[in-house]
């Protein structure tokens, strides 16, 4: 006898069916609109990636007077484009293409300016000249803005034609004849408690002083824009992991005005101090190997300055305190907070006693999230070192290319530093001022 279906069993395989067709249909429009999806973000990827070709090119070329691009295509936000209204393209060889936002510390309304190429660039060159007694700077300074036309010439004497429209001065040791409309600039790099002088009536000064419109700086701090922002790990866990040592330190200059010399003898009371150089037991050549041990065998680094000065902050944290897997520590908070990442320094001022300091960084070296939290800076900034041997886009917004800018104005903004004396002379602390404060609360812990 045959098993014939029932009615409700048939109708029960035809809705099977019927489901079974309706989700094929749906699978394949879904199919079709995926594709579509992704051909769509497809073309949109490669004008993206196009676009940062040509920005590339039109940067490079700069660089190299190939090509000079139009201002408004690097300067200006373009459709559809990666690239944060107003963010400014720097490209250097150190750090290749970084999308930059403004410079931590300086007017953000003035920031874009100073990229910007002069108007009246076609108007002749400029001269600048330089005084008897500064022999390392030459016409490569110029490498950050060479198409702006500004030369650098030697003194030959007192009454050198073409008259220059700016001299550069470190010394008093001859006399000047000053012309009108011309600038007298104060030119040094070291700090005023190492080189003193009197005022000669200067206008400007080219240095590391942060308030001169033509301020010269060792290193300096970008925020960046969100195309150059980096994404995951800041620092790996093994490279903290595998440190051994608390602190090292480079040093060449064994008895200063800061008096840093004496701090670290106590520091070494509570924790091991590495000193590399004539003034220590450790040896390390300039650019050495030994420089990545601060990478993979230290936590810290002392990058106290030889004084503690306005804005004095030397490539002893611009390159050795920045440019490494280490956390950095400096002498005076004020100092450099002002132009540096959040909560990425250790300041000594921060202590009353040096045993403070001591018992802070021994709780960071056994506390990896605590410690790693000194390097969370890396995603919103970077610090950028000027070695004085690279001269490209990094100094566009500093020295002698913003100082060819003044002269090419018109008309020539007036300068003059109305008390030398306090602008310079009076810019640094005592000698030992700091130290001998700090010194003076940690006897009070042996008369405990």
């Amino acid at each position: 006898m045959l098993n014939v279906p029932s009615m409700s069993t048939r109708c029960f395989k035809q809705l099977i069916y019927c489901l079974r067709y309706f989700l094929i249909i749906i699978i394949i429009i879904y199919g079709f609109h995926m594709l579509s999806d992704n051909l769509t973000n497809y073309k949109f990827r490669n004008k993206e990636i196009a676009k940062e070709g040509i920005l590339m090119k039109l940067i490079i070329n700069e660089q190299s007077k190939v090509q000079q691009p139009n201002n408004t295509k690097i300067y200006t936000k373009e459709p559809n484009s990666h690239i944060i209204m107003n963010a400014i393209p720097l490209y250097s060889s150190q750090y290749g293409l970084i999308m930059v936002e403004n410079i931590v510390g300086e007017d953000p309304s003035e920031v874009h300016q100073r990229f910007m190429p002069p108007k009246n660039i076609g108007k002749g060159v400029k001269i600048i000249e330089l005084s008897d007694g500064i022999s390392q700077i030459s016409d490569v300074n110029m490498g950050g803005c060479k198409e702006w036309k500004c030369i650098i010439r030697f003194r030959k004497s007192n009454i050198t034609t073409p008259i220059a429209e700016a001299i550069l001065i470190n010394s008093l040791n001859e006399q000047y004849q000053r012309y009108s409309n011309q600038y007298f600039i104060f030119f040094t790099q070291e700090s005023a408690a190492n080189y003193p002088i009197d005022d000669l009536s200067f206008n400007l000064s080219l240095n590391f002083i942060r308030k001169s419109p033509i301020s010269s700086p060792y290193g300096y701090t970008v925020k960046l824009a969100k195309a150059s922002k980096p994404i995951g790990s800041l620092i790996d866990n093994d490279i903290i992991l595998n440190k051994t040592k608390p602190i090292a330190w480079f040093v060449s200059n064994c008895k200063t005005e800061s008096q840093r010399e004496v701090y670290v003898n106590y520091l070494k009371k509570y924790l091991t101090v590495d000193i590399f150089g004539i003034c220590g037991d450790f040896y390390c050549a300039y650019n050495a190997t030994c420089e990545k041990q601060l990478d993979t065998v230290y936590y810290f680094y002392l990058a106290f300055e030889n004084s503690i000065c306005d804005d004095y902050i030397t490539e002893k944290l611009w390159k050795h305190g920045y440019g490494h897997d280490i956390i950095p520590i400096v002498l005076k908070r004020s100092i450099v907070e002002r132009y540096v990442p959040p909560y990425s320094f250790i300041a000594v001022d921060d202590f009353t006693t040096i045993r403070d300091l001591a018992d802070y960084l021994k709780y960071l070296m056994h506390n990896i999230s605590a410690y790693k939290e000194y390097f969370e800076w890396r995603r919103e900034y970077k610090v950028l070192f000027l070695d004085g041997n690279i001269h490209d886009q990094l100094e566009r917004p500093w020295g002698f290319c913003q100082l060819c800018r003044l002269l090419r104005m018109n008309p020539r903004p007036e300068y003059i530093i109305s008390d030398f004396s306090n602008f310079w002379i009076n810019s640094c602390e005592l000698s030992g001022t700091l130290v001998n404060k700090i010194l003076r609360e940690e006897q009070k812990l042996t008369n405990v």
